[in-house]
């Protein structure tokens, strides 16, 4: 009877080990396509795809980069400023970032935009969202493509994991996040 009871016990630490190592499990983003460097393929994302890899200049003079943010969730957003849907949401886009959501960062990129009609925009819209940057070329909206803009891919630790098209409010946005962090 002793012998079933330690054969079981090391049994449950075994399942018990094997479960709460994969609680910490990290994402293989060795094979990552990367926008930078123009490698791996262009394609439309969807749930569970590794997000590709850029490096995006913010207007603060900052750099954003994809990698450094997979411990993360991460909420890109892409936008222009001559987008009326994208200029509707910005301002709940913002309140979403001032609630400084820990393990929650905001990206909103610029597509086909310079940096000087975008920061004209932030300033006279009086915005001061997080991380904005602008991609006049097309090579971030090459990895992650779209035929409609605004377009919001949430990103939790290297992997998509939601993309929405279209117009969406705080409350939307904040429920999104909330699936994730809670």
């Amino acid at each position: 009877m002793k012998a079933l009871r330690a054969v079981s016990a090391i049994l449950i630490l075994i399942l018990c080990t094997a479960l709460l190592s994969g609680c910490n499990e990290q994402t293989d983003t060795s094979d990552r396509p990367n926008a930078d460097t123009k490698t791996g393929t262009p394609k439309e994302l969807g749930n569970g795809d590794i997000a590709p890899e850029f490096t995006l200049d913010l207007l603060d003079g900052s750099t954003f980069r994809m990698s450094e943010h997979d411990d993360e969730i991460v909420l890109l957003n892409f936008w222009a400023t001559w987008c009326g849907p994208c200029v509707k949401e910005m301002p709940d886009l913002q309140k979403l970032y001032y609630e400084e959501i820990p393990g929650v960062t905001i990206c909103c990129i610029s597509i086909g935009d310079d940096a000087k009609t975008v920061g004209e925009f932030v300033g006279t819209n009086r915005l001061d969202l997080g991380f904005i940057g602008c991609a006049a070329d097309t090579a971030i909206a090459e990895y992650y493509p779209t035929d409609y803009i605004p377009y919001t891919v949430l990103v939790v630790k290297g992997v998509v994991r939601e993309t929405m098209v279209g117009t969406n409010s705080y409350d939307s946005y904040k429920r999104l996040i909330n699936k994730y962090t809670e």
